[in-house]
């Protein structure tokens, strides 16, 4: 799909509030040898999440967008941006589509109900793209508030990279070692 969005890893987590959620009574002494027969590994957790650091550059995008509307005399190059999830998931993902591919999206699904041969997926994107992007850098250059947040997300994805390697790496490194 070439949808115009900033998408990097989507990453999940499964907390464990099951065990939380229901303490049970433990004698005290066994309590006590379990303490000391387990040796827990030590988590430091520093700085901002990634979920966090994803949320923030959402947020950021959404802004950057309603500003860019606001400025863009071109309506089919306005874009929208939600959270959807793809098909076959539920997982939902932020996506930014200009509003000229997603009339293209609307036409070639009803040409496909109707059983009309539709053009190849992406064909119309692939063709309008590079005047969407002159338009974008069009309006970019008119006011330096849509320049300064696209730098800002630009250091939030490089910072937001960062982070998401370093964790990888210290995931595969953990596992090496045992």
């Amino acid at each position: 799909m070439a949808t115009i969005r900033f998408a990097g890893l989507l990453l999940a987590a499964f907390p464990l509030f099951a065990i939380a959620a229901a303490p049970q009574a433990i004698p005290a002494s066994a309590a006590r040898a379990s303490r000391e027969d387990q040796q827990l590994d030590e988590i430091i957790v520093k700085g901002t999440s990634l979920w966090q650091l994803r949320k923030t550059m959402n947020e950021l995008e959404d802004r950057f967008f309603s500003l860019y509307n606001e400025l863009n005399v071109v309506t089919e190059f306005n874009v929208n941006c939600e959270m959807k999830a793809p098909l076959g998931t539920r997982i939902k993902q932020h996506a930014c589509m200009p509003v000229y591919m997603e009339k293209s999206y609307e036409e070639q699904a009803s040409m496909v109900l109707d059983g009309i041969p539709a053009l190849p997926p992406g064909s119309i994107e692939i063709a309008r793209a590079e005047e969407f992007r002159s338009n974008l850098r069009k309006v970019m250059a008119l006011d330096p508030r849509l320049r300064q947040m696209s730098r800002q997300r630009g250091e939030l994805e490089v910072r937001y990279n960062s982070v998401l390697r370093r964790r990888q790496q210290q995931f595969l490194d953990h596992f090496k070692l045992q």
